[in-house]
């Protein structure tokens, strides 16, 4: 038997690290009205799905549970909900209907399938619990306007090695706290993960923690769950590294930290410190690129860490919803503008003989004679080879 179902909370109050999520979840039940979700998020392993679990044995409900993966359409949630919705819970009791990994829905396969599910939920009778990685995904817009957010937050290290303690001890293991402490470390708030190590090095042959620990469990995590960590943990242990997991090069987290950093620092002081953190990386990341001097990447992500997160005097309350940064597409959308601009500006430089800087300038006064003298507009783009829509935009 996997020891993650073994330990599997059986109420809401063992599940550990989550207390005031415990309490919200149990307060939508309790006053559950038709036409409103449960969406519960958060990172990996830190118990969304069990905290299900755990509420329907509290309340001695029957669970219904899918996975969003199964529900690729609308017909597929139409037809099995659409059923499950229409009929009574076996010996009268509570139903609570379960949606895992609401997120999966994705591609023109699942076309439909969000705006389906919403308008299922809208009409059922009985509470519908989703669970998400991320609920800010634009695609799951119309089931965050019918639903309650309940965050789940990344658990600290220190409650997954109590959890591994525990553990150890009712299945007999004798394994040093260091290498618990580094299992927990490790797993990266993933309990389950953890649980997963554990068990997996207790029942390996050789049953050696050093040559295990070594091949480190490879994670990622999302540039918005690495901004959670800054923006909203006063923990070095949750902040320091937080980028560390990230797919995501130095110039697009720097992208992210600005375009986010005032949507979520309210107070001008501790924009104002953040903003110098910031300001004192990109020193160093100037740096690296003029004197090759790698070395300073540990203090950029130092100051993207440590400097930002502790420019707050306290956690900011509420949830965040973490966005891109637009600057690179503005970029781009100014560079296509005057794309066609650039191209004939060469163009009648070198038929002219001139600096390209110099046709530039009189690419304005060769629009107006363009579009008022068509023999000029004939000649123009005889003379100087100019394909359709290069014509088109000097037409303009």
């Amino acid at each position: 038997m996997q020891w993650v179902d073994k330990y599997s909370p059986s109420t809401l109050s063992q599940l550990v690290g989550q207390e005031q999520p415990s309490t919200q979840i149990q307060s939508y039940l309790q006053s559950f009205k038709r036409g409103k979700a449960l969406l519960i998020w958060g990172p990996t392993g830190c118990g969304k799905t069990s905290a299900v679990y755990a509420i329907a044995n509290d309340q001695n409900a029957e669970l219904i549970e899918m996975n969003a993966s199964d529900l690729r359409n609308k017909n597929a949630i139409n037809e099995f909900l659409g059923s499950v919705i229409g009929q009574q819970s076996l010996f009268s009791q509570l139903k609570i209907i379960l949606i895992d990994e609401v997120d999966l829905f994705s591609g023109i396969y699942d076309r439909g399938g969000i705006q389906a599910l919403s308008k299922i939920i809208e009409t059922s009778t009985f509470p519908v619990i989703c669970t998400a990685n991320n609920p800010f995904d634009k695609k799951l817009k119309p089931l965050r306007k019918i639903s309650t957010l309940v965050e789940l937050s990344q658990l600290d290290h220190s409650i997954i090695f109590t959890t591994l303690k525990n553990i150890s001890q009712k299945e007999s293991i004798s394994l040093p706290d260091p290498v618990l402490k580094t299992l927990a470390r490790k797993a990266g708030g993933d309990l389950r993960g953890a649980i997963h190590d554990l068990q997996t090095l207790s029942s390996s042959p050789d049953n050696d923690p050093e040559s295990f620990l070594a091949s480190e469990r490879r994670k990622t995590e999302t540039i918005e769950q690495a901004l959670t960590k800054v923006f909203k943990s006063t923990s070095p242990e949750l902040y320091r590294g937080a980028f560390d997991l990230v797919g995501e090069n130095i110039d697009t987290i720097f992208l992210w930290v600005d375009n986010n950093l005032p949507r979520e620092y309210t107070k001008n002081k501790d924009r104002k410190r953040a903003y110098d953190a910031l300001s004192k990386a990109d020193i160093f990341r100037g740096r690296i690129r003029k004197q090759q001097y790698y070395r300073y990447y540990v203090y950029i992500f130092e100051l993207l860490t440590s400097g930002i997160a502790l420019a707050k005097k306290e956690r900011y309350p509420g949830i965040s919803e973490y966005k891109e940064s637009m600057r690179i597409l503005r970029i781009w959308q100014a560079n296509m503008k005057y794309a066609k601009r650039k191209i004939i500006a060469e163009k009648l430089a070198n038929k002219t003989h001139q600096s390209q800087k110099q046709a530039f300038q009189q690419i304005p006064l060769m629009k107006i004679a363009f579009q008022k003298n068509k023999d000029y507009a004939e000649k123009i783009t005889s003379e100087l080879n100019l394909d359709k829509d290069e014509a088109d935009w000097l037409n303009k």
